[in-house]
């Protein structure tokens, strides 16, 4: 306190005081102690009013606060002035100091005048306590709010925890701001290492710029999208897809992104592998040709593969999509049972959906269609949703099949009808099978003879003999033909054996197959034909006739074998004649020549061609009869033939002298044709003579048809001798000579005659001259009675032959026809009767037809009696 006073002692001695202190040490004190505490309030209060602004940003009207701290603190630094200036004389600065504070007081003065509004209209403390308990309402309100908040924050953050997806927000930059458990565990990485990092460890590069660049295309209209690419976890790459989301503010500009992930690359995988599976399932389809269907059963739709589409002739989308499509391209007689398949399939997957049928082309063809297919997906009641199939056109193969099937029942039944025995048997010779029953050879039944050896069926040695020749091919595995015999009920019977070893598809012998033909018909045939052969063989060298087989070329004839009488012919042994040609044996090439057009003649015409010839021999010319003949042709071979020759020189002689005879007898013949002609010709002049002296109609009638008959008989002898076949004569044109005289010797004027004459109308001297005296007598009756003395009339000859053993002859007229009372059987006149005497002396049949219209005569022969 002392020291104090000496200060202040100090300052009253160094500072004048003019304010009226009256250098009081005491006064002085009590104004240092009131400024300075005065300056220390101000301060303090100048220094909580800014804490408080700072605190408190959000006070209403702030400015008003740091306005009046700035106050105060001019406030306290004057009343620091006044204390310095009791010792200093700065009062400028005191000055100034204060018209800083005037000037920062009036300015709040100036404020507060125009916050005094607002000052009023605060409410009062019951307001206020009204408005604290309302807002102490809503504080509670808030605060449980705030509550379930924070508990619905917690359940987020722990629903996000628990997702398997991977969880992450992104601030644009690329700053992980949130990521969930899930995401830590799937790349085993901690929490606090991932968040705040906008390099996430687990990306490559590559992958962290794919990713900013996704974010860049999110937009308000399209905020997300849906990206998959490879991270590192763990060291492996795995696919995964991210679904990003962006969040935007009310400017439109990005706030965060969301993204949340899952793993997907066991089903990249799978996907990969479905896509190469399904790739290999199409290289092989194609490789197969097999087409694809996928019927979706809901709706009816049917997805049908181009290669299916192609099987039946149809381009793609030429067919509706439609399962009705496939009804109605099946076969009328396939689809009820396809569709009874069909149905039994939809109801249970366990029967088979596999079968063949007939499928109607684009051409209208049926084509056939192997089918494969399966209920693929059905629904949790079991009813089915999808099926699919292939489809394999396999024409060829039921073609094949078929010719298969035929070609089975054709051995089948040839073997069922065949005398041949197959059967199998093992290592052990134990008989496994028989193709045909043993029944066929009228043995054993095959029944009994199924698991049993030879020494169970045959004989001992017949059974060893067996034994023998199959053991030797299961030891060599070389087949063998033979013939054996076996003994049964004491008849040999011999059979021509085959046995070839049975392989397995390893080549491994396990048995031996076997065929049998019963021979013994043929042994005993051989037997036969062996004493028939030594007959024919003393029959061939002791015949007279000629005989041989011989081989021809185009310009020489090969003797491959000659009898005796052939070799005694030409002088020498049939021994010297085999092998021979023709050419070396002396044959002149003439009669080589011949030789070969006959054989090349029997060759051509597949018989036998008989010729004669003269043959110069030392002892003269001997004439031969021969026939050749073609011999079958074996393989390429050159032609055989064999030939018959007889040496018909006496018989020449013979027909000669007979030939000398025949043409004297023919010549004595037409001479007594001849003058038998003459003889009938005198007749009938001496007729003409007597009928000049005679004057009765009468009498003159009957003799000249006396005189037209034996010109009849006269005009046959005439035919034969000038005809070269004295046998026979042409019956034909006898006709036309005979009428030509009737009508000269009636003078007919008016009846013309309609002469109708078959060719190869023959008849012999027997019935030609019967025959001619029955057309005199029917056409002279014609000319006589048919028509009236002024009348034109017509008389018709018709010849023909009917079939091959009648011939025919029929005359006939135009004219009044027969009385009615007329009978054929009773008359009487000499003309008719000598008709019925020639037709039965002939043995022929005469039918006789008459009417207003004339008369129809009908006269059969017998042609094979008369011809």
């Amino acid at each position: 306190m002392s020291q104090i006073s000496q200060s202040w002692g100090v300052v009253t001695l160094l500072i004048p005081h003019g304010h009226g202190y009256s250098l009081n040490p005491n006064l002085v004190s009590l104004h240092v102690a009131s400024d300075g505490i005065i300056a220390l309030a101000y301060f303090t209060i100048s220094a909580i009013l800014f804490f408080c602004a700072r605190k408190r940003k959000n006070l209403p009207q702030l400015w008003i606060f740091l306005l009046f701290g700035a106050f105060i603190i001019c406030c306290g630094i004057t009343h620091l002035l006044e204390i310095w200036t009791l010792w200093y004389p700065h009062y400028w600065i005191s000055g100034f100091a204060k018209a800083i504070t005037a000037a920062i007081s009036l300015y709040s003065a100036l404020q507060l005048i125009s916050l005094v509004p607002q000052f009023l209209a605060l409410k009062s403390p019951a307001q206020l306590e009204a408005a604290n308990r309302k807002l102490a309402q809503e504080i509670a309100q808030r605060c449980k709010a705030e509550q379930a908040l924070q508990e619905s924050k917690i359940r987020y953050r722990s629903i996000l925890n628990d997702q398997t997806d991977l969880i992450a927000r992104y601030l644009p930059d690329g700053t992980l701001t949130f990521i969930n458990q899930a995401y830590c565990r799937y790349f085993d990485l901690n929490q606090e290492d991932l968040l705040g990092s906008n390099s996430p460890p687990h990306l490559s590069l590559e992958g962290q710029e794919k990713l900013k660049q996704g974010f860049s295309y999110l937009t308000p209209d399209n905020p997300v999208e849906t990206i998959e690419r490879q991270v590192s976890v763990k060291g492996e790459m795995r696919w995964t897809q991210w679904t990003n989301r962006a969040i935007f503010d009310d400017a439109g500009k990005i706030k965060q992104f969301q993204t949340v992930g899952r793993d997907i690359h066991d089903r990249v995988q799978a996907q990969n592998a479905q896509h190469e599976s399904n790739e290999r399932l199409q290289l092989a389809l194609e490789g197969s040709g097999d087409g694809l269907w996928d019927w979706n059963i809901a709706t009816g739709e049917i997805y049908l593969s181009p290669r299916w589409l192609g099987m039946l002739g149809y381009a793609p989308g030429e067919l509706p999509e439609n399962v009705n499509t496939w009804g109605e391209l099946i076969h009328p007689e396939d689809q009820p049972w396809v569709m009874e398949i069909l149905n039994a399939h939809l109801q249970d997957s366990n029967i088979p959906y596999h079968f063949d049928y007939r499928m109607r082309t684009r051409s209208g063809e049926w084509k056939w269609i192997g089918n494969y297919g399966k209920v693929v997906t059905r629904d949790e009641k079991g009813t089915p949703l999808r099926m699919a199939g292939t489809h394999k056109d396999i024409s060829d193969r039921v073609r094949s099949e078929e010719a298969l099937h035929q070609q089975e029942e054709l051995f089948r039944l040839t073997l069922k009808h065949s005398p041949i025995l197959l059967f199998n048997q093992d290592t052990e010779l134990h008989y496994t099978w028989f193709c045909n029953s043993p029944a066929t050879c009228g043995i054993y039944d095959p029944e009994a003879i199924i698991g049993k050896r030879d020494t169970d069926i045959f004989c001992e040695d017949d059974a060893q003999r067996l034994i023998a020749l199959k053991k030797k091919v299961l030891e060599s595995g070389i087949g063998l033909r033979t013939e054996t015999f076996i003994t049964f009920e004491g008849k040999i019977c011999y059979y021509d054996l085959s046995i070839e070893p049975f392989r397995d598809r390893t080549g491994e012998i396990v048995g031996i197959t076997c065929t049998s033909l019963d021979i013994s018909d043929r042994k005993h045939t051989e037997e036969t034909l062996q004493e028939r052969e030594s007959i024919l063989s003393s029959f061939y060298d002791s015949a007279p006739l000629m005989m041989g087989v011989v081989e021809v070329t185009e310009d020489d004839i090969l003797h491959i074998s000659d009898n005796v009488a052939t070799a005694a012919f030409f002088g020498t042994t049939p021994e010297a004649m085999r092998q021979q040609w023709s050419s070396h044996m002396g044959a002149p090439k003439e009669t080589i020549d011949l030789w070969l057009a006959h054989y090349k003649k029997s060759q051509a015409t597949g018989k036998p061609v008989y010729f004669e010839r003269p043959h110069e021999t030392p002892e003269g010319t001997k004439y031969l009869a021969a026939t050749v003949s073609k011999i079958a042709q074996i393989a390429d071979d050159r032609p055989q033939f064999c030939y018959v020759v007889e040496d018909i020189t006496e018989r020449k002689k013979v027909e000669k002298q007979i030939e000398e005879s025949l043409r004297e007898k023919e010549t004595l013949l037409q001479e007594i044709h001849h003058r038998v002609k003459n003889n009938l010709q005198v007749i009938c002049s001496l007729l003409n003579l007597q009928m000049r002296a005679i004057q009765d109609e009468s009498v003159l009638e009957q003799l000249r048809e006396s005189q037209n008959r034996t010109r009849t008989m006269a005009l046959i002898h005439e035919k034969l001798y000038q005809s070269k076949n004295l046998s026979k004569i042409d019956f034909s044109a006898y006709l036309g000579d005979l009428v030509a005289n009737l009508s000269r010797s009636y003078s007919v004027q008016n009846v013309s005659f309609d002469l109708d004459f078959c060719k190869d109308f023959f008849l012999d001297i027997d019935a030609a001259i019967p025959c001619g005296l029955i057309v005199n007598e029917l056409v002279s009756n014609s000319i006589k009675h048919a028509f009236s003395s002024e009348e034109k009339g017509k008389i018709f000859i018709q010849t023909h032959l009917e079939k091959e053993s009648a011939m025919i002859l029929k005359i006939g007229d135009n004219g009044k026809g027969l009385p009615s009372e007329f009978n054929f059987a009773k008359a009487k006149t000499l003309g008719l009767k000598l008709v019925k005497n020639l037709v039965r002396q002939i043995r022929g049949e005469l039918n006789i037809e008459s009417s207003h219209e004339g008369t129809h005569l009908k006269l059969t022969l017998n042609k094979k009696s008369k011809g």
